[in-house]
This record gives structure tokens, C-alpha cells and sequence, in this order.
């Protein structure tokens, strides 16, 4: 018996034992560290390392930089300002040639690093205050970053942002630009995120594969594989739609309550100044001189440079502002720039930090670029020749002999891309002729069709390329369809005959809309060349793919340098420009298909066109009457809350649900929006009823300015039904169509 018991003991000692091994295997595996030991020594110090450099060169005045740590310095504060993705930059360190090995590597863990700590994408308090004027800066960005971090993906986060701002400023809540810096920010705090967890996915797998970090982040950009790097216009599954618009109204809520609350937010401490010292920064400025201009900083500047300059200020500040705008021409002299900027003691710089937000935005587009110095492989112009038979590539003499090379590169890339879109392009003959002074008339860029030449700017052409060649293309046409001179879509709207007519009947019918701006006519063949760019760039997209030298459109709300709306694709216009290609081109069967189903349905397509389109709707400049009406009660709603036709008794699919409740909440947005417009008109004398209503304005009653808002919602959905297209926005039948439950239940039977 004792003998038993005793085996009994040590078995069930055994199992105890084999328990405790499963159980801490199982607590190691879900306690295990996201990096290696070696990483995580290696980003400690360089981390450690560049913070005492950067408290040294603040402290230190002396013109006597090094240029090595000035360079590295410069990556950093590239970082903090969100010029360029993380990745990006460390994969450019890691290829510097100015740099020493040591020094790539370390300025590379530092990148990581910081990163891992937050300082990246980091956006001044501001910037908020462009948000609207009317509540504390810092409390607009911290609202907008906490919608983007409470989101399982910052991709939903970042919609959710943009559709109340947009809402916001519809109801003229928010400032008149409002949301287009609220959409610059959440693109930006958006990165940050998905760059994080890109860091901890490189690391976790390369501490699981035993490889390399460094190596391991350099193959990842080769195959495009971080998500902080891949496409903007990428589209996004229903599921992360239907997250995003389903946050809106209580976005929309807070957005409305910090007009009222007095916002007592801290700014950040590494928010209000450049990591930089001025003798850092002006050797930055000098070394970033010497690399070839991008345009997504030197244009984007430049268009800030009367706001940067609208303010007044002692002749000292003004002065360093005028330089801020003239020699911020790439990410490393903008950012030596904005640090001497900074110095000058200029306390307006809200002009500044909203350029900085803007050309890093804009250089989103190059997150794919690959590394390029002086010195780097590159094709030579006979390689162009005989790949794509262009009849030449000439630059100016004013071109550096060394940046040269980095423009054949990036035609060829560009030319390639276009093809995989384009699929029978040819380009044979086609001259291109690149140069450094500006073009006239402030173009960014031009097709000759004299000379059938692109002529191109080193500080601008950036992101033109795939609309030129739509020129080319059109160009092309005009020779074959019409035995002529010109573009062929000119023509073919000109004369209309032919199969191309038809289809540009319809496409230049599409309107370029100016933000702020009225609608105007286009000539055919721009709106050709710009719908095409978007074409490309969506297209590039769904591969997952982004060339921001051919095409500078990122997405929906992003649109680079372009200026024709998208909004006009999902009414009509999609299918006409691809017919429209295919007459002068072979568009493959795969492109074509997918740009449809992305831009021909209107339930379909981004959220964000659907209430931009109901947002630009105008209303005809007429008295507003409130006499009782016939439709008082029920304003021709186009969606309702009730039940459906007895066709179809199943309740909408949560997406379309979505967007039926957001296109509500743009007509309410848009009306109210007009009404407190139209209510400042009025002088306090002649001041109707409801605009006292509308302006809160004593003595005023909510119901009359309530009624005011309904019938101008009345007209905007008469408009909206009016439109061309319009119909395909009725994600629920009209409630004055639908039948009653009575003569459901007869036709029933």
C-alpha cells in the first residue's frame, strides 16, 4: 500500500511539474519581449547618444558644425516634423554617403528609436488654432488624435476625422480651411500610428527570423510591404468604412463642444521648437542645397509664402520668413529653414508650422521612393532611348551635371508605371526637356505640341508626369482618329463625330472645382489629362503601388497638385474617360474593371466624395420665405428612418445604412451652414426673425430658425435629386413614395 501511495506521489508530482512547464512555456510565449536584446541595446544608445547631440548643438553657437552630425541632426528633425516616413528616412541614412558606416547605422536605430518613442509626426499646437480661431489649438489636435488612437485602425481613424471636419465646416462650425488642415493633421498623427506598428512587426519578426533589423527594414521597402508607406488611395475594406462613419456623429458632437469649453490642454514641450541650433541649421540649409529640389516642399512653401508673409513683424523676422519660403526647396532645407524660423523669435508662427504641415503631407506621395545620391546607379539617356524610344532627354545647362542622373531615373520609373496602367502607351519620338528656371505663368508643367516636347522644372515638374503623357497621349490620337494637328479630345468635342465624341460628350462635361471657387468650363483635353492622372494613381494604388514623380494625387482628399474634383467620377464621368482610352490606347481588362467598381457606383465609392458632393450643392440667392408650404412636414427627405418598400422588407446593409444616415448629416451640416451665411448679411436693423434665431441674437425663438434650416435642407434636396446622377445616391426609397403598411399587405396577397 505504501508502495502506491508512493507511485501515486510521484506521478502526480510528475504531472505537476509537466503542468507548470506548459503553463510558463505558454507565459513565456505571451510575455516575450517585441525585439531582440542587441536591438534594443542598439536603439537605447544611438537614442541616448543623439539626445545629448541635439542638447549640444542648441547650446552651441558657433559656426563650426560638423557636417556628418549636422546631417544626422537633419534626420531627426525630418522625423519630428513628419518629412517622409520613418522608414523612408532610415533607409536613406543607411545609404548616405556624407555619412561614415557608424554613423548610418546609429542614425538609423536613432530613427527607430524615436519613433518607438513617439517623437515622430510631431505637429505644433498651432496648427490647431487654423483648425478654428475660436478654441485652443491643442485641444483640436488632441481630440483629433485621440479619434485616430481609439481606432483598431488608424486608416478608419483617419476617415472619421475627415468626414466630421468636413461636416464641421460645412456648418461652418470650424474655420473656412478647417478641415482641410484637420485632413493634413489626421493623414500625419494617421502615419504615426501605422509606422508604430510597422516598428513592432519588423522588430518581433526579425527577432523571430534572427536577421538583421536594418537589413530586414531596407527588403520591406523594396517589396512595399509597410503600411505607413502603402498608397493613400489604397481602398479600404466595408468593414473599416462602415467603423469610420459610424464614429461621425460623435466626433461631429465634440467637434461642436469645444466652441463652448475652455480647453485647458498642455503643449507638448518638443512641440515648440526645432531640434536644431541656428549654427545647425543654417549648415543644413547649405548642405541641403546640394541635393536635388523636391517639389512637394518647394511648391507647397511657396503657395504658403503670402500667408507667411501677411502678418507683421519687425524687419529682422520678416526677413527670415522671406527666406523660409524662397529656400525651402527640399525635406533637408525646409527643415533647416523652419529651426532658423524658429530662432528668429517670430511669435505669428502659425504660417510656418501650417507650410511644414503641408509639404510633409505632400510628400506622403514619395513614400516609395528608393534611396538616391550622387554617385547612384542610373540609367543614361541612350538606356531611355532604347527602352521607351524617346527621341531625347536634355537639361539645361542651369541642371547640376550631378543631380541629372536622379531625373533619368525617375522618368524611367515614371514611364514604366504608366505603362502598367496604360498598357499599350508608347512614348517613341517624345522629347523631354528639363530645366531650373520656373515655366511661365506659374506651370508646373508643359506639353508642346509643337514639338511634341514635356518641358519640365527641377523645382515643380515633380508629380506632373502622368498628366503630361495623358497630353502625349491625346496628342497621339489627334494623328491616327483625325489626321490632324492639336489634341484629338478638342477636336472631337469641336466637331463631334466620331466614337471619341461621345465619350468626351459626357467627360467634359466634368467641371473643375477650385476649392472655394464657382465651377467652370475646362477645355476637353485638361479635363482628359487630369481624369486620366487620377486614373493612374488610383490604379497604381489597388497594386499597391505610389510614384509620387508621375503622379502627385494621393487620394480623395488629398489631391496633390490637381484641381478637377473626383466627385464628378462617381456621376457619370468614370466610364466615359475609360472609353475615351481605350480609343486612343490598350487599356488592360484588370484596370478598367477595377476602376469601375471603385469610381461608377456612388454607394460605393469614398465616403468623403459623398459629402463633399452634397456640401458643394448651391442654393439660388433667394429671400428665404417661411410661410407654411406643402412639404413643411416631410421635405422630400431622401432617406428616412421608416420602413422600406414591400419589395424588400430586409433593412439596409450596415455600410449603406452608414451612408444613408452621413448623407443626413451633410444635408443638415450643408443647410445649417447656409443658414448662419446668410444670416450675417443682415445689418442688426434689418435683421430678419430667423437670422436673430439662427445667430442666437436677442430676442430670437429656436422654431423660427429651426424652420429656416428645414426649408433650405427642403431645396438642397431638390437640387441634390436634380442633379446629374443624383438618383444613385437613394441608399433608402423617398418616404413619399413609400406605400402604407395597408397596401403592402393588399399587394401582398
Amino acid at each position: 500500500m505504501m508502495a502506491i501511495l508512493g507511485n501515486h506521489r510521484r506521478f502526480s508530482l510528475l504531472v505537476t511539474a509537466g503542468l507548470l512547464t506548459v503553463v510558463s512555456a505558454f507565459g513565456w510565449l505571451g510575455t516575450r519581449p517585441e525585439m531582440s536584446g542587441d536591438a534594443a541595446v542598439h536603439m537605447r544608445r544611438a537614442a541616448a547618444y543623439y539626445d545629448s547631440v541635439v542638447v549640444l548643438s542648441r547650446a552651441d553657437d558657433s559656426s563650426r558644425v560638423d557636417p556628418a552630425t549636422t546631417i544626422a541632426l537633419g534626420y531627426l528633425e525630418r522625423l519630428r516634423l513628419g518629412l517622409g516616413s520613418p522608414f523612408r528616412l532610415a533607409d536613406f541614412a543607411l545609404s548616405d554617403p556624407r555619412l561614415d558606416d557608424s554613423t548610418r547605422s546609429r542614425v538609423a536605430w536613432a530613427i527607430l528609436a524615436r519613433l518607438r518613442r513617439g517623437d515622430a509626426y510631431v505637429i505644433d499646437p498651432s496648427v490647431g488654432s487654423a483648425v478654428d480661431a475660436r478654441s485652443a489649438g491643442a485641444a483640436q489636435l488632441a481630440l483629433i488624435q485621440r479619434t485616430i488612437e481609439s481606432t483598431h485602425d488608424a486608416r478608419a481613424g483617419e476617415l472619421t476625422v475627415r468626414l466630421a471636419y468636413a461636416l464641421a465646416a460645412g456648418e461652418r462650425t470650424v474655420g473656412d480651411q478647417g478641415d482641410a488642415v484637420a485632413t493634413q493633421v489626421a493623414a500625419l498623427l494617421r502615419d504615426r500610428a501605422l509606422a508604430q506598428a510597422d516598428l513592432r512587426d519588423l522588430l518581433r519578426d526579425a527577432d523571430a527570423r534572427h536577421v538583421d533589423p536594418l537589413a530586414e527594414l531596407v527588403r520591406r521597402r523594396r517589396a512595399r510591404s509597410f503600411a505607413v508607406e502603402r498608397p493613400a488611395a489604397e481602398p479600404l475594406d466595408e468593414q473599416i468604412q462602415s467603423s469610420a462613419m459610424a464614429n461621425v456623429p460623435k466626433l461631429l458632437e465634440s467637434i461642436r463642444a469645444l466652441r463652448q469649453a475652455v480647453a485647458s490642454v498642455t503643449t507638448p514641450a518638443n512641440a515648440a521648437y526645432s531640434l536644431l541650433g541656428v549654427a545647425t541649421s543654417a549648415r543644413l540649409v547649405s548642405l541641403g542645397a546640394t541635393q536635388p529640389p523636391e517639389p512637394p516642399v518647394a511648391v507647397t512653401v511657396r503657395t504658403h509664402r503670402s500667408m507667411l508673409l501677411a502678418a507683421e513683424a519687425p524687419a529682422e523676422v520678416q526677413r527670415s520668413r522671406a527666406q523660409f519660403a524662397s529656400m525651402s526647396v527640399n525635406a533637408e532645407t525646409l527643415a533647416g529653414e523652419y529651426g532658423l524660423l524658429a530662432a528668429s523669435g517670430d511669435t505669428a508662427r502659425t504660417a510656418g508650422t501650417l507650410a511644414v504641415v503641408a509639404a510633409a503631407t505632400a510628400l506622403r506621395a514619395m513614400a516609395q521612393e528608393e534611396p538616391w545620391f550622387a554617385g547612384s546607379p542610373a540609367p543614361s539617356v541612350a538606356d531611355l532611348r532604347a527602352e521607351f524610344g524617346l527621341a531625347g532627354v536634355a537639361f539645361d545647362r542651369s541642371v547640376r551635371h550631378e543631380w541629372q542622373p536622379y531625373y533619368l531615373r525617375m522618368i524611367g520609373t515614371s514611364l514604366r508605371d504608366m505603362q502598367r496602367v496604360l498598357g499599350g502607351l508608347s512614348v517613341a519620338g517624345l522629347r523631354i526637356a528639363i530645366g531650373e528656371s520656373g515655366l511661365p505663368d506659374t506651370i508646373l508643367a508643359l506639353h508642346d505640341p509643337a514639338t511634341r516636347t514635356i518641358k519640365m522644372s527641377v523645382f515643380s515638374s515633380s508629380g506632373t508626369l502622368a498628366h503630361e503623357l495623358a497630353h502625349d497621349l491625346d496628342w497621339q490620337a489627334a494623328r491616327s482618329l483625325y489626321a490632324g494637328s492639336g489634341y484629338s479630345t478638342d477636336r472631337a468635342v469641336r466637331e463631334q463625330r466620331g466614337p471619341l465624341a461621345a465619350s468626351m460628350r459626357d467627360l467634359a462635361s466634368a467641371r473643375v472645382v477650385r476649392r472655394g471657387g464657382t465651377p467652370t468650363e475646362e477645355r476637353p483635353a485638361e479635363v482628359f489629362a487630369r481624369s486620366v492622372d487620377w486614373l493612374v494613381a488610383v490604379s497604381l494604388a489597388r497594386e499597391g503601388r505610389s510614384d509620387g514623380y508621375l503622379s502627385a494625387v494621393q487620394d480623395a482628399a488629398i489631391t496633390g497638385y490637381t484641381t478637377v474634383s473626383p466627385v464628378a467620377m462617381i456621376f457619370g464621368a468614370a466610364r466615359p474617360l475609360v472609353d475615351a482610352v481605350e480609343e486612343m490606347t490598350y487599356l488592360p481588362e484588370s484596370v478598367r474593371d477595377g476602376f469601375l467598381a471603385q469610381w461608377a457606383d456612388a454607394r460605393s465609392v469614398d465616403p468623403y466624395l459623398l459629402v463633399r458632393h452634397v456640401l458643394s450643392l448651391p442654393l439660388p440667392r433667394r429671400r428665404i420665405v417661411l410661410t407654411p408650404s406643402l412639404f413643411d412636414d416631410d421635405p422630400a427627405s431622401l432617406t428616412s428612418q421608416g420602413t422600406a418598400i414591400c419589395a424588400d422588407r430586409s433593412p439596409l446593409a450596415p455600410e449603406l445604412r452608414a451612408r444613408q444616415i452621413l448623407l443626413d448629416l451633410a444635408l443638415d451640416a450643408h443647410a445649417l451652414g447656409l443658414a448662419r451665411t446668410r444670416a450675417g448679411w443682415y445689418s442688426l436693423n434689418t435683421r430678419p426673425a430667423w437670422a436673430s434665431s439662427i445667430l442666437g441674437v436677442a430676442p430670437w425663438s429656436p422654431a423660427t430658425g429651426q424652420l429656416a434650416v428645414r426649408r433650405i435642407r427642403a431645396a438642397l434636396v431638390g437640387q441634390l435629386d436634380a442633379a446629374r446622377g443624383g438618383d444613385q445616391l437613394r441608399f433608402a426609397t423617398p418616404s413619399i413614395f413609400r406605400p402604407s403598411a395597408s397596401s403592402c399587405s393588399v399587394s401582398e396577397r
